[in-house]
């Protein structure tokens, strides 16, 4: 059981999007449930985004659990603007972002008034790298350590360091490594950079995030990509105690791998209707499509995937909703629906019957990848997506929209091989056809490649789900962490 440590205080600034709420607010739980002593955590956003993160918190209510203290800012007023169909990358909620940088003043208050308090002797402030402006005067602040969080993969910090030659020491990646690295170092230059408005408020957050040191907490763990983070070990091994990586993660699914966190069973909801339509179906048999919180389609490339997945015969359950919105809670700008009403080939459904379904709702995306009769994810590549289907041995269609996305499913298909392409980052400003879907589909649902790539997401997630329990590499790194912030 743990005791009281009136010593260690953690605060947590993440960006409000939701692939960056929700993985820090999991690593708050984590946090808490991995210390012998009770450490108080104080998650801090604007009361919107600190709704959404809580709403959306998976098989725990953060809201009663001790010690998880939320503190919230106020944000300036935005338009509700919907996503643009025509931008693959979430650009409406930019606004969002920059509004954000009114938390400076709000951030330093409530570090200030933690380490002035006699109680703690240090403040551990764990702040998304995308919000490192934002905490610029809280390195001036007494008994203050700074972490940065990296909602993306190691890979995908690794290889942005390399190519832009940041390490001040040599690196030696394996054969296999190097070979992606190379590849990755191929692609056009600049194809996977943000809008320029966002990439101007990146450069305003590395422009602070340099004068921060190097303790830098990622949102994976070693079986998936320890590689990557050794490899940034060895590129800053001149910064001695000065660079430290830990890889935390999974996030996005702590019940099926952390033993140390217990599920809320106090109460028990109705069975959802997709997971019960799940239970009639065979194993491995179904295709879920998901495309995450903040993609958008064209209608014309949406009816493509209507008819890929149609002519493919396979079955089906395609998670079909906008994008979120600044305000997953308010109505649009207009005052009317916040939903976007989407086209499907006439009679689309009605012939789908039986063999696929189109949920326009919210999907219980766990429990639909940990059924056991999926056995494939068409997807984005979105690091919390992928993250899902990793820890439930899922493999992937990949369908990468922008900026970590294509460095993702390069992992996934080069370096651990439970994935395939449906649409390769070359081919990105492309119509995807239906008939390259279908085939995609088919291979990863219905051919001997694709039996091979169950089985090798299988044994990923089991290497997974053993470096959580004693002795494994993730427990191991979890176990470093709190020692280094507890020391």
């Amino acid at each position: 059981m743990a005791t009281t440590n009136n010593n260690i205080v953690v605060v947590m600034i993440p960006l409000p999007a939701q692939g960056h709420l929700q993985p820090l607010l999991e690593l708050a739980r984590r946090i808490l449930s991995s210390s012998n002593f009770t450490i108080p955590v104080h998650y801090a956003g604007s009361t919107t985004h600190l709704r959404q993160a809580q709403s959306r918190a998976h098989g725990w209510d953060p809201l009663t659990t001790p010690n998880l203290h939320f503190s919230e800012f106020q944000m300036p007023t935005l338009d509700n603007i919907p996503p643009d169909s025509n931008d693959f990358y979430p650009s409406n909620l930019i606004p969002s972002f920059y509004a954000a940088l009114e938390f400076r003043q709000p951030v330093a208050d409530l570090v200030k008034n933690l380490s002035a308090a006699d109680k703690f002797r240090r403040v551990v402030v764990i702040h998304d790298i995308l919000m490192s402006w934002v905490v610029q005067d809280v390195i001036t602040i007494p008994n203050t350590e700074m972490y940065f969080f990296h909602a993306v993969s190691a890979l995908d910090v690794c290889s942005r360091i390399l190519e832009a030659k940041l390490n001040p020491d040599p690196v030696t990646p394996p054969a296999d490594v190097a070979e992606i690295l190379q590849e990755l170092a191929c692609m056009e230059p600049g194809s996977d950079s943000p809008p320029p408005l966002m990439v101007k408020y990146v450069e305003k957050q590395m422009s602070c995030a340099v004068n921060y040191g190097g303790r830098n907490i990622f949102s994976t763990c070693r079986p998936i990509d320890g590689i990557y983070l050794d490899l940034m070990q060895q590129a800053f091994k001149s910064y001695d105690e000065h660079w430290k990586t830990w890889g935390l993660g999974l996030f996005m699914n702590p019940l099926e791998m952390d033993q140390n966190i217990k599920k809320d069973t106090t109460s028990t909801p109705p069975r959802h209707h997709l997971l019960q339509w799940l239970d009639k179906q065979e194993p491995n048999s179904v295709l879920l499509v998901s495309f995450g919180s903040a993609a958008s389609f064209t209608d014309e490339q949406i009816r493509e995937l209507a008819l890929g997945l149609e002519q493919s015969q396979q079955k089906f359950i395609w998670v079909l909703k906008e994008a979120d919105r600044a305000n997953v809670f308010a109505e649009n700008i207009n005052g009317g629906s916040s939903t976007r009403a989407f086209v499907l080939p006439e009679g689309y459904e009605k012939r789908a019957e039986g063999r696929g379904i189109v949920e326009r709702g919210w999907a219980p995306q766990l429990e639909v990848l940990g059924h056991a009769s999926t056995g494939g994810y068409l997807c984005h590549c979105g690091w919390n997506s992928v993250m899902e289907s990793i820890s439930m041995g899922v493999p992937i269609a990949a369908w990468p929209l922008h900026t970590d996305h294509p460095r993702t499913a390069l992992l996934l298909i080069k370096g651990l091989k439970i994935g395939i392409y449906v649409r390769d980052w070359a081919h990105r400003n492309e119509l995807v056809k239906a008939e390259t879907i279908h085939n995609a589909v088919k291979i990863l649902m219905d051919s001997t490649e694709g039996e091979k790539l169950r089985q090798k997401a299988a044994e990923l997630k089991d290497t997974v789900k053993a470096s959580f329990m004693d002795g494994g590499a993730t427990k191991k790194d979890i176990e470093s962490f709190m020692s280094y912030i507890t020391r």
